[in-house]
């Protein structure tokens, strides 16, 4: 397995977006997301790891 280092800068923005994560629905009403930032969303959930 390739082992990935992140700066400690990169591990603290994850973990606050993590922390900080909201519905928007509830601040953007009837808002539309962009195909694009979907697939890309989509795209990154793929990749992320699985634990059974």
């Amino acid at each position: 397995m390739t082992e990935f280092a992140f700066t400690a800068a990169e591990r603290q923005a994850v973990y606050r977006v993590i922390s900080e994560r909201r519905d928007m629905r509830r601040f953007v009403p009837d808002s539309v997301v962009p195909e694009e930032v979907l697939a890309r969303l989509l795209h990154a959930a793929h990749a992320a790891p699985v634990s059974v």
